[in-house]
């Protein structure tokens, strides 16, 4: 699967976005997150919008490592668990 990366410039922390697009999970930079009416929001700086996600089209939001895109952090559904 491939994957994209937005807005280097634009923020603090490397999030990864994982996503029912045919991209892929999506990669990009910025200082929070926030969920407002389903919509993930990413803000840079002087809460400047970054980039959003309407409800239905991302399923998970995680901490990236920048060096390789890893999951730092990845939050799971309640009905699914982590593989070992």
């Amino acid at each position: 699967m491939e994957t994209s990366i937005w807005a280097h410039h634009e923020g603090t922390f490397f999030w990864g976005v994982g996503t029912p697009l045919a991209a892929g999970d999506i990669f990009l930079w910025a200082d929070r997150v926030e969920v407002r009416d389903g919509c993930l929001l990413f803000f840079g700086p002087e809460d400047m919008l970054n980039a959003s996600f309407a409800p239905g089209q991302w399923n998970v939001v995680f901490h990236a490592r920048s060096d390789d895109g890893v999951a730092a952090a990845r939050d799971l559904p309640r009905n699914k668990k982590a593989s070992k």
